[in-house]
């Protein structure tokens, strides 16, 4: 059993025990003058101690204790906590690891790698999943990764209380068909593009050109490729003669072969030529200058091509809720209308459920004037 004692004004905790009928005790000091913080302690430690978790007779005392977590918690820092939160997911795929390693070591970045656990609170996850440049879409994303991280710290009992579980996740954004462009709209974007490095080469400038921007936006609008499976696309999978691309790095890991739609293989055609027609590689990277395709080729990061085309939807006038992703929701519509149905759609851009497929199926404004004029009303 445990028991308190005051001594000069600080509490100590004595455990008591018989041996062959001889009463024998220990006690050791909580540093603490505080009753109710002595009290809370003492049942604590007296619970631990008839459970056999600790041996006061043998040398245990709250001072070694508490140094032990110290010692415990400076390896417990955020930048631990993701390597060893990625380590346990290895069941998952190489893209959807690669998610989960993107978010979650930049908020390990943003707070300092070295920062302990049990010290991050909830605005240090708001600053980091809610910044301004950021779609709502992807601030729920962001949250929700933290969310499986820290749930995960709990379980593992990094932390003692979870600062990221009562953080609310942002409304979503407007409906699918305000994230869409239609060519009309896409030709006003890469027009603005032109203009925009026009000027940027004239005045000298030889970096943050783009040149990868209307071929990446462009195989996202007419291909319907995720931005994910655009920047790590290898010429490999590429078939100019057979008009084909062969998707092997996907989001749900499973393969899948897509034809090269005629309004889209002039703009393959012509990239690949500017590339030195090479036959493996990368198709997309970062480059300083037009026509610079020797040495190094840098990849393309998934948030950097969200980023930039976002700055060029708003410098082209278009709605603020336009966002890269809508492209991918823009394919799928084009499809739908041209005449494929729901199975047909959800085999080209990769969709396990119709469900995700049947947001596709929106009428704007100019579908509902060419029915009615369809219609004769």
């Amino acid at each position: 059993m445990a028991s308190l004692r005051n001594r000069n004004g600080t509490y100590y905790i004595v455990f008591t025990k018989r041996v062959d009928g001889d009463l024998s005790q220990a006690a050791c000091s909580l540093r603490t003058e505080d009753k109710r913080e002595a009290e809370d302690l003492c049942k604590e430690y007296g619970k631990k101690y008839e459970r056999g978790e600790i041996d006061p007779f043998g040398g245990w005392t709250y001072q070694k204790e508490l140094r032990r977590r110290r010692e415990e918690q400076s390896g417990r820092t955020i930048g631990a906590a993701v390597d060893k939160f990625l380590r346990s997911k290895s069941h998952v795929t190489e893209s959807t690891r690669a998610g989960y390693r993107h978010k979650l070591t930049g908020f390990a970045e943003s707070v300092g790698e070295s920062m302990p656990v049990d010290l991050i609170n909830k605005g240090d996850i708001q600053s980091f999943c809610f910044r301004e440049d950021l779609a709502r879409a992807t601030q729920r994303t962001y949250l929700r990764h933290c969310k499986m991280l820290f749930r995960w710290l709990e379980r593992e009992e990094w932390i003692d209380q979870n600062v990221c579980e009562p953080i609310r996740y942002p409304r979503k954004q407007e409906t699918t068909a305000g994230k869409m462009i239609n060519e009309n709209e896409l030709d006003k974007l890469f027009r603005t593009f032109k203009r925009l490095q026009r000027e940027k080469i004239t005045s000298g400038q030889t970096t943050g050109l783009h040149i990868w921007f209307k071929l990446v936006v462009a195989m996202s609008f007419y291909q319907g490729l995720r931005v994910g499976e655009i920047v790590r696309l290898d010429w490999l999978n590429v078939s100019l003669d057979d008009k084909r691309l062969d998707l092997t790095r996907t989001k749900n890991g499973e393969q899948r072969v897509i034809p090269i739609r005629s309004a889209y293989l002039p703009y393959l055609k012509a990239w690949h030529r500017l590339c030195s027609r090479p036959d493996e590689g990368l198709v997309f990277f970062k480059s300083d200058a037009p026509g610079r395709h020797t040495g190094k080729k840098c990849p393309l990061g998934e948030d950097h091509v969200s980023k930039v085309y976002k700055e060029y939807v708003r410098a082209a006038g278009l709605p603020e809720s336009v966002c890269f992703h809508g492209l991918r929701h823009s394919c799928g519509t084009q499809l739908l209308r041209r005449g494929m149905d729901l199975h047909e759609v959800a085999s080209w851009l990769g969709h396990s459920s119709l469900d995700s497929v049947r947001t596709y199926e929106h009428l704007n404004d100019q579908d509902l004037r060419s029915k009615m004029e369809e219609l004769g009303m």
